[in-house]
C-alpha cells in the first residue's frame, strides 16, 4: 500500500503537460493550388508555379507540387509561429528534373543556412534537418538556381520535435503536495493500525 501511494506521490508532484508539436507550415504541400502563405521572388516568377503531373513526375504526395524554372536565384519563405529554444524538424521532398552541376538548392531556418543540395539526381528524394528556433517568428526559406531544369518541391514541414513541459503553477504545486503527504501519511497510519491490532 505504501509503494502505491509513493508512486501516486511521484506521479503527481512530477505533474506538467507537454505540449504536442503540431505542423507549422502551411500550405507545404501546395494543395491549395497556388503559392498562397509563400513569399518571396520564386512565388511571383512567371517561369514558376504549382501544377500536378509535370514532365512525367508525379506531386510527391497528393495532387500539387511547386515547380520552379529559373536561371538567376530565388527564394520562397515562410514566417512561422515558433517558441524560444524548441527542437524543430524541417523536412520536404525535393527532385531536381533535367539538372545539372550547377544546380543549387539552399535551405534556410531562421537565417541559418542548414544545407546546400546541388543536382541530387532524378526522381524525388526526402531531406530531414533539426534546428532550435530563437524567437517568436521564425522563417523558413529556400533559395535556389537551376539554368537547365525544374526544381520539383513538395511535402513541406516543420514539426516541433522537443516539447517542453509546462510546470504547474505555485498553488496548484502547493495543493498537490500536501494531498500527496495526506495520502502517504494516512497510508503509513493505517498500516500501523493494522500491525497494532495483530
Amino acid at each position: 500500500m505504501i509503494r502505491f501511494w509513493l508512486l501516486i506521490s511521484v506521479l503527481v508532484l512530477g505533474i506538467g503537460s507537454v505540449s504536442s508539436g503540431g505542423e507549422l507550415v502551411t500550405n507545404g504541400g501546395f494543395e491549395s493550388n497556388s503559392f498562397s502563405h509563400w513569399t518571396g521572388t520564386a512565388t511571383t516568377d512567371t517561369g514558376n508555379g504549382v501544377v500536378g503531373k509535370i514532365s512525367g513526375i508525379d506531386p510527391y504526395e497528393l495532387t500539387h507540387q511547386a515547380s520552379f524554372l529559373n536561371m538567376d536565384p530565388e527564394t520562397i519563405s515562410q514566417a512561422l509561429s515558433t517558441t524560444i529554444n524548441d527542437s524543430e524538424t524541417i523536412s520536404f521532398a525535393l527532385a531536381d528534373y533535367a539538372g545539372i552541376n550547377t544546380d543549387s538548392f539552399k535551405v534556410y531556418f531562421g537565417g541559418a543556412l542548414l544545407a546546400t543540395i546541388s543536382n541530387p539526381g532524378s526522381g524525388y528524394k526526402t531531406y530531414s534537418y533539426n534546428a532550435t528556433a530563437t524567437s517568436a517568428s521564425t522563417t523558413l526559406s529556400f533559395t535556389m538556381t537551376n539554368p537547365q531544369g525544374t526544381w520539383l518541391l513538395d511535402a513541406v514541414s516543420v514539426t516541433q520535435s522537443s516539447a517542453p513541459v509546462t510546470v504547474p503553477e505555485p498553488s496548484t504545486f502547493a495543493l498537490t503536495c500536501v494531498a500527496c503527504v495526506s495520502g502517504l501519511g494516512h497510508a503509513l497510519f493505517r498500516r500501523r493500525k493494522g500491525n497494532l491490532a495483530v
